[in-house]
């Protein structure tokens, strides 16, 4: 793995682990404020049952008694329907009597004082003995209806994250009365956060312990930095697996679209009378950052299934030839001859493309190859007669080897024919195809097509070409296809 790899492997791992020491004391006073808010929420939400079961009890039961401690009034007070989690008794008092559902009445004192001193109506007291219990009663004409409540069930509520976490201060109101408990450690107190919350005759105020943030450091250490550490084992590895994926070859051509490794190659086009240069085939190459030159059989079938790479290849290839072609200073004019075929014909891209850098495309024609075969020629030939009307020649590649051949240039406006190596080797031999060379330049001839043979290498090809009236050549015999520098040699040093 190159050290930028190992590096950010190594920087992803430690990410997580980092950020979680970085943010702790956020994290916790976050969590510390959730649990807070969430146990006020549920205190809430069970305060408010109570007093609606204490409430359904007042409206009831008061018309069914007699206050006189009978048979009938025990029977009511030891309904179960009036017992809940949050009623531990319910007892009758008046100027003569006490009872209560238990056998045992509740504290003379407190209900001679309300007997004697309270108007009618609903009341909260505290319990002189019971501690954080306290007594709702309602006095009427007949006496007083009480209930002592239980608030056992606020523990086991305080306990549902950790043991002594919260503080709970709880005011209970009913008219002018009011009673206040406390549940947690006073003394373990942090104050640094509180929920409150209120119902009809209660308001609930919560408050974090120390515990509860002793709780909440040891849950953080615990799992948040083991988590973070997986985190980042898993980040690291994954990384370091796609870093390694063999990406495939089409992934290798696209990624290469985008750095713009495709550059052009050139081969001369030679006027044999001459020995001159009059145009050049555009070829393909694709230049690794390493300067490694692939040649096109290594990824041109792949670039040409793919039709937006293809357009994309063409198109760069264009605007590199542009601004070559742009640095020539040669006494006559060249013309730059572009590989074309099937995938180009499928839409309007570059014909769009051509028209859009008119003035700058001078000198561009195009040859239409075959290693696809063209299947709507008339929509080929319609598309060939815009690309001339831009003023771009047109030649057929590889002409006799290909799907169509003399077809083609029945229903194709071309302006000239490249004859393929296959035919140009058959000269100074009995090869049987020699008869098919000299069809096609007696064709060419015939109807006036301009004639280039390709792949020509030996100075025999060159005059019996030159003997059958073909002058321009293209192949080794002159020079390999070479870079743009290349090119500028031959063009100013000549062969």
């Amino acid at each position: 793995m190159k050290p930028y790899f190992l590096f950010l492997s190594c920087l992803l791992f430690i990410l997580p682990p980092s950020f979680a020491l970085m943010f702790q004391s956020l994290m916790k006073n976050y969590m510390a404020e959730e649990m807070t808010s969430y146990m006020s929420e549920k205190l809430s939400d069970f305060a408010h049952s109570r007093e609606l079961a204490v409430e359904s009890m007042f409206k009831s039961l008061p018309k069914k008694i007699n206050y006189t401690c009978d048979a009938n009034d025990i029977a009511y007070l030891r309904n179960p329907k009036y017992y809940t989690l949050y009623i531990r008794m319910i007892g009758i008092a008046t100027n003569k009597i006490n009872c209560s559902s238990s056998g045992v009445g509740g504290n003379r004192e407190v209900f001679d004082n309300a007997l004697k001193n309270y108007a009618n109506g609903y009341y909260i007291l505290p319990t002189p003995s019971a501690g954080n219990e306290y007594v709702i009663l309602f006095k009427s004409s007949k006496g007083i209806l009480y209930a002592i409540l239980n608030n056992a069930w606020i523990e086991p509520l305080l306990s549902t994250v950790c043991e002594n976490c919260f503080t709970v201060r709880m005011l209970s109101h009913i008219n002018k009365s009011y009673v206040s408990i406390r549940k947690g450690d006073d003394a373990d107190n942090t104050f640094v956060d509180s929920g409150e919350l209120s119902t009809q005759h209660l308001d609930i105020t919560v408050t974090a312990t120390k515990k509860l943030f002793k709780f909440i450091s040891n849950w953080y250490v615990r799992y948040i930095y083991s988590i973070s550490i997986l985190l980042g084992g898993i980040f690291s590895i994954t990384f370091y697996l796609i870093v390694r994926r063999p990406i495939s070859h089409q992934e290798s051509i696209a990624r290469a679209l985008k750095l713009n490794e495709f550059i052009p190659y050139y081969q001369p086009i030679v006027d044999s009378s001459g020995n001159k240069i009059v145009g050049v085939e555009v070829l393909v190459r694709w230049q690794l950052p390493n300067g490694r030159i692939i040649p096109p059989s290594s990824f041109i079938s792949d670039v040409e299934a793919d039709t937006g790479m293809l357009l994309k290849l063409t198109t760069q290839l264009i605007d590199q030839v542009c601004k070559d072609k742009s640095k020539i200073k040669y006494q006559d004019p060249l013309w730059f001859s572009i590989n074309i075929g099937a995938g180009h014909f499928s839409n309007n891209v570059l014909l769009e493309y051509m028209k859009s850098i008119k003035d700058l495309s001078d000198g561009i024609s195009f040859e239409i190859t075959e290693r696809q075969p063209l299947h709507d020629l008339f929509d080929v030939a319609k598309y060939v007669d815009n690309l001339k009307l831009l003023g771009h020649s047109i030649k057929i590649d590889d002409f006799g080897v290909g799907y169509g051949g003399f077809s083609y240039l029945q229903t194709i406006n071309v302006d000239s024919i490249k004859i393929d190596k296959m035919f140009i080797d058959t000269i100074d031999t009995s090869d049987i195809k020699k008869n098919i060379l000299e069809s096609i330049i007696s064709m060419a001839h015939e109807h006036n097509y301009e004639v280039i043979a390709e792949g020509v290498e030996t100075k025999p090809q060159v005059e019996y070409l030159k003997s059958k009236g073909i002058t321009l050549i293209q192949g080794y015999y002159y020079s390999a296809p070479v870079s743009f520098d290349g090119l500028l040699k031959l063009l100013k040093y000549g062969f």
